[in-house]
């Protein structure tokens, strides 16, 4: 495997980008197969998928990857050792470019969502500050953490409950929320039996 690692780091420095990547799915088949899906040599071949994919602008497989990857070596190598830090920073990374790339081309679909005030402060929208519209609610009932994770719809009702309590006169429409959850790094995935949020989750504050 060394020499074909050789090959596909050759490929890279070429910018050869589209046959390093053939070379590392076929890689990636082959170590799952024979080794398993959470072996090390799994997890390696992953970080150099999503290193791959960040290189070609594809930010959310990169971080798909990437994620698999900590998992990996967070289970195999633990928490503490440097490739795990490496993997994690990496990810960490990853989320805040995708943010960053939100933040300056907001979709479509979700500036039609906001109100003309919150379109008029684009700039701002999502930055955490007194005019924030999701900071408050984040702060008392959210964590955001790269591993954290929670369905779609109980995030969604937490935040409904939320500004139920307080009283707020005008809360987010759901497009809007989402696309303000998204900014802060966070991503939809899905599991077997539900949509998910990736890099919040809810907690108690009260306690």
């Amino acid at each position: 495997m060394r020499g074909g690692v050789a090959l596909h780091d050759c490929l890279v420095g070429q910018g050869k980008l589209e046959e390093a990547e053939q070379m590392s799915q076929r890689a990636l088949l082959i170590l799952e197969q024979h080794l398993g899906q959470h072996h090390p040599e799994t997890g390696q071949m992953l970080r150099d998928l999503a290193l791959l994919r960040q290189k070609q602008s594809n930010l959310s497989e990169a971080i798909s990857f990437a994620e698999r990857a900590l998992h990996i070596r967070l289970q195999s190598l633990g928490e503490a050792h440097p490739k795990t830090i490496a993997t994690q920073t990496l990810y960490t990374q990853l989320l805040q470019e995708q943010a960053g790339a939100q933040q300056i081309s907001p979709s479509a679909d979700a500036a039609e969502t906001l109100d003309p005030l919150q379109t008029k402060r684009s700039s701002h929208a999502f930055s955490p500050s007194e005019h924030d519209p999701l900071q408050a609610f984040l702060d008392s009932r959210c964590e955001l953490h790269p591993l954290a994770q929670c369905r779609i719809s109980e995030l969604w009702q937490a935040y409904e409950q939320w500004t139920a309590t307080i009283r707020r006169r005008v809360p987010l429409a759901r497009r809007a929320f989402a696309a303000q959850v998204k900014a802060r790094g966070c991503r939809v995935d899905r599991t077997s039996t539900a949509r998910i949020w990736r890099g919040i989750r809810l907690v108690d504050k009260t306690q």
